[in-house]
């Protein structure tokens, strides 16, 4: 046998192994075990009927509420908003029929606070932290969006803006986008969002926010090992 096709087989495998080993799927780890990081999701349809769900604790989970009107037989709905959260990431959504009410995500019952998501990963990454807030039309001045991701201690002060857009307070921000971010097993990370439907549109309305898509990052052990196979290459050539 060649020596030179076995120590290139050889060292293939041995990188092989590295990157299988390395690059296991990262996953998100999600804390909700405060009531200052609980989530409230929110649906009015009218002044003082509210429809609410909540959620505190660890680990993975998701709340919704909706509320349908039927006529002549049928369910129309009439708001939704939900809120989900995995090892894959975050998904929060509302949804408002034109004149009849408004739904909101965000941290308190009755109230514009912003909704707390503490996370981390369990390997280094990057995800995709996405918002849309294009498909709410304030009307009475009741529409808001923020979505906003930072780099947070044990104690939750900051250390490092990741994403900040809040275009309803800002005219300058983007009222939907995609932000790649990278995230290292170890930090702690923020998740800080808030949206709401005007309630008084002349269509429907919905707003959205996101963080998934985590892809590993490259590993520093994979890549000692195709520096392997390019010094037998040299050696044996």
């Amino acid at each position: 046998m060649d020596i030179k096709k076995t120590a290139l087989f050889g060292g293939a495998l041995f990188a092989a192994g590295l990157t299988s080993t390395a690059q296991a799927a990262p996953e998100f780890t999600w804390d909700y075990s405060t009531a200052s990081t609980s989530i409230i999701e929110s649906i009015s349809t009218g002044a003082y009927n509210f429809i609410t769900d909540s959620f505190t604790g660890y680990g993975n989970g998701g709340i919704s509420v909706s509320y349908t009107f039927n006529y002549g037989g049928y369910d129309y709905l009439i708001a939704s908003a939900e809120t989900s959260w995995d090892e894959n990431g975050l998904e929060a959504y509302a949804y408002a029929s034109p004149s009849y009410g408004y739904a909101r995500v965000d941290g308190a019952p009755g109230g514009f606070q912003l909704a707390l998501h503490y996370f981390s990963v369990t390997e280094n990454g990057t995800a995709d932290f996405s918002f849309d807030f294009t498909n709410i039309t304030s009307v009475a001045g009741f529409a808001y969006g923020t979505a906003r991701l930072f780099e947070v201690d044990a104690l939750g002060a900051l250390l490092d803006t990741l994403v900040d857009t809040r275009p309803f307070s800002e005219p300058t921000d983007p009222l939907s986008g995609t932000e790649t971010v990278s995230l290292n097993a170890g930090s702690r990370y923020l998740v800080v969002h808030g949206f709401r439907t005007d309630g008084f549109a002349a269509a429907p309305e919905s707003a959205s926010v996101s963080l998934g898509n985590l892809v590993p990052a490259p590993s520093s052990l994979a890549l000692v090992g195709l520096a392997g196979i390019a010094g037998v290459r040299r050696r044996r050539a």
